[in-house]
């Protein structure tokens, strides 16, 4: 059993991590319905990590190099209002072991208490109910055993122990999620990261069929109003500058505001009605880069004609048969019939493939019926 985490196992489990939300962005990008249900909070995640693996690979094996890469690479690669959260956390967190020469359970402790008030700090207002409340909650969780001896795998296993506790809760603080019936998008990707690196400390694969069955289910359709149209991003890369001025400034502007970094790199998100003037914020500042601006209402039309259509499988033989049903409608066509039956897994298989939550099987044979 591991006792402490070198650099070489540190840089090891960011891979593990990035692979956990590989695994599961899918699931991730379904929970998604705030601050707005456009279902790439998993892409987000795993695409912030991503960059995070790519530049750690590069670092000499010493926990300063090691910290600093994980900090530039989830500064550069951070992606949507999720993304710039998480490449807070993992700041907050590698600031504070960044001199240490292995990280033990006290140093985990430290670490979170650290990624908690820098994670709070970059979001202009902190919304509970999100994964700022999982992280909150999973510090709380095992703060209390700093003055007691425990094991690293002791330590972690709390930590997911708290996470998921507060995960289930998500939906008491915003009411966005208990009318969609489901729990935070973000806060499940932080589960799935502690969850990925639990399992792999104790060489057992991802558990990921179990955290579906626990927390993932298909949100219901919700009619919101959403104010602002385009979620805008952007790099800032200048001196000296003023991330509390800069914050004030995006509020005119818009909400879902982040501004992560340092005085000479800053990350931003913010949604607003006025990209222009937000990029122009920017420019003032120093030269930008990474811009990224995305039409919000455009996004959640298309979710929801999409989420909202009914959608055929057939199950049919013969080329000739495949075409009259695709003609008349049918999104996929799956080879059977008599003496060539289809397997359960195979039509799931088939409505994975459906850009909808609502099909139906014509499994045209009486023998295809109970499959």
């Amino acid at each position: 059993m591991v006792e402490f985490l070198t650099p070489p196992q540190i840089i090891e489990l960011i891979k593990v991590t990035y692979q956990a939300l590989k695994d599961s962005e899918a699931e991730i990008n379904e929970l998604n319905v705030f601050p707005v249900p456009d279902g790439d909070t998993g892409t987000n995640l795993r695409l912030t990590m991503e960059k995070v693996v790519e530049e750690v690979q590069k670092a000499p094996a010493r926990m300063d190099g090691v910290s600093k890469a994980i900090i530039y690479g989830a500064l550069m690669g951070a992606r949507g209002n999720s993304g710039v959260i998480l490449s807070q956390i993992l700041r907050g967190f590698f600031e504070a072991v960044s001199e240490v020469e292995k990280l033990g359970p006290r140093e985990i402790i430290e670490g979170l208490k650290n990624a908690r008030e820098v994670a709070y700090q970059a979001v202009r207002k902190p919304v509970e109910g999100t994964m700022l409340t999982v992280l909150k909650d999973t510090y709380r969780g095992i703060k209390g055993f700093k003055r007691k001896e425990v094991s690293l795998i002791e330590i972690l296993e709390s930590a997911l122990s708290a996470a998921k506790e507060s995960l289930r809760k998500t939906p008491d603080y915003l009411p966005v999620l208990k009318e969609a019936g489901v729990v935070d998008a973000g806060g499940f990707g932080l589960v799935v990261m502690l969850e990925g690196i639990v399992d792999y400390l104790k060489g057992e694969r991802l558990n990921k069929e179990e955290l579906v069955e626990n927390f993932v289910r298909a949100p219901k359709l919700i009619e919101e109003s959403i104010n602002y149209q385009y979620c805008t991003e952007f790099l800032i890369k200048g001196q000296k500058i003023s991330r509390g001025e800069l914050e004030e400034q995006l509020e005119l502007l818009g909400d879902s505001i982040v501004v992560a970094g340092d005085e000479s790199q800053v990350r931003v998100h913010v949604h607003t009605n006025e990209p222009d003037r937000a990029l122009r914020l920017g420019l003032e500042r120093g030269d930008i880069s990474e811009v990224r601006i995305n039409n919000m209402w455009e996004q959640i039309e298309r979710k929801t004609e999409v989420d909202g259509r009914l959608k055929l499988v057939a199950i049919v033989s013969g080329e000739g048969l495949k075409d009259v049903f695709k003609s008349l409608g049918a999104e996929v066509v799956i080879n059977g019939g008599q003496s060539m039956n289809p397997s359960a897994s195979e039509i799931v298989e088939a409505l994975k493939k459906i850009p909808s939550r609502k099909a139906i099987v014509l499994p045209n044979n009486k023998n295809i019926v109970l499959a």
